[in-house]
């Protein structure tokens, strides 16, 4: 139950780029055939160049300004502290999701990303919905812009499932107080902070069952 609270919380990410093949028209010159290969390769180079940008929804910037993938396993091992201080977020959220009818538990369940396809969707819904609780569009998220994330999260969780796991604005306030522990060089939550929670959330949930 605590696992799940913690995935429900804030998902994993994963990315995938898939590439398709196919055939050749048989007419085409070889002036064409060359055209299109250096058109498809300015192109690939576009779209690389934009994937890798500072504003690209797949990428998170870290504190020395470099790109973390939202793929990779952050490096990171939860400390005892932080997981003293996020266990009263995550038993919030495991109450609040224990109180919901089954039939919404259920759906939540069901809504946990198994393929890829499905995980990299995810990831552009959560990418999405920071980016637009990020008001101010400083990639840190202050007090009541994650309050605005909080709220866009469990909005979608209501539309797929019929209900969320919702706890109250102060519990959501203390999770605010307690991931922005995580680095005391700034205010607030970056996405490499979320990624930090993910892993302590799992951490705390070892712990509870033994592992």
């Amino acid at each position: 139950m605590a696992e799940e609270a913690a995935k429900l919380f804030v998902n994993d990410v994963e990315m995938n780029i898939e590439s398709e093949t196919g055939t050749m028209p048989r007419r085409w010159s070889s002036k064409k055939v060359v055209l299109v290969m250096v058109m498809g390769a300015m192109l690939l180079g576009i779209a690389l160049a934009n994937f890798f940008t500072k504003g690209s929804g797949n990428y998170s910037v870290s504190k020395d300004g470099g790109f973390v993938s939202l793929s990779m396993d952050i490096d990171y091992t939860p400390t005892p502290e932080m997981m003293e201080a996020l266990k009263p977020t995550m038993m919030a959220h495991a109450a609040a999701r224990s109180a919901l009818p089954q039939e919404v538990q259920d759906k939540l369940k069901a809504m946990q990303p198994t393929s890829t396809e499905e995980k990299e969707q995810n990831d552009h819904q959560m990418m999405s919905m920071f980016t637009q609780a990020d008001s101010d569009g400083d990639r840190i998220l202050n007090v009541d812009e994650w309050l605005a994330f909080r709220k866009l999260f469990t909005a979608l969780q209501t539309a797929h499932a019929g209900g969320c796991v919702a706890v109250t604005e102060q519990e959501d306030r203390d999770a605010w107080d307690a991931i922005n522990k995580f680095d005391a060089s700034y205010e607030g939550l970056k996405l490499d902070d979320l990624r930090k929670a993910v892993k302590t959330f799992r951490a705390i949930a070892a712990q509870m069952h033994g592992h």
